[in-house]
């Protein structure tokens, strides 16, 4: 095998496995394009309510997949892009510890603490974050 019949193998077989994955949430969206609450069939596969809303988009967008204007270099997440209704909220890990912490704090009041252990390695870790040693 030459590196020419390599390089047409791969970009073959690549576009093979992306179409498979486009086809596959296609279908997705296809079954539940009539559907009002998405949020039971999300839980039901682990997902967020967003990723089903985006293959529902997608079919309905594009009904017949085989005319939709996609080149060999497409891929699922190119389309993500263009079809994501939603963004979820991301958290940042300061907000995050500083909450605990702020509850830890609350805690502590109370006897029989459990949660000191944890809230050490917490504070550890805020001022680590806080240090910019792992996080600006």
């Amino acid at each position: 095998m030459d590196i020419e019949e390599f390089v047409d193998l791969y970009v073959e077989g690549s576009f093979h496995v992306r179409w498979t994955e486009i086809e596959f949430y296609h279908d997705l969206g296809m079954a539940l394009s009539e559907v009002q609450d998405l949020k039971p069939y999300a839980k039901a596969i682990k997902k967020h309510e967003s990723f089903l809303k985006t293959c529902v988009e997608f079919y309905k967008k594009y009904p017949n997949l085989n005319e939709a204007p996609f080149g060999k270099d497409i891929s699922w997440s190119r389309l993500r892009k263009e079809f994501e209704t939603e963004k979820r909220p991301r958290v940042n890990i300061r907000e995050i510890l500083s909450t605990r912490m702020k509850i830890y704090s609350e805690l502590c009041i109370l006897p029989g603490n459990y949660y000191h252990g944890r809230r050490d390695e917490d504070e550890e870790l805020l001022q680590l974050l806080q240090g910019d040693k792992i996080l600006k």
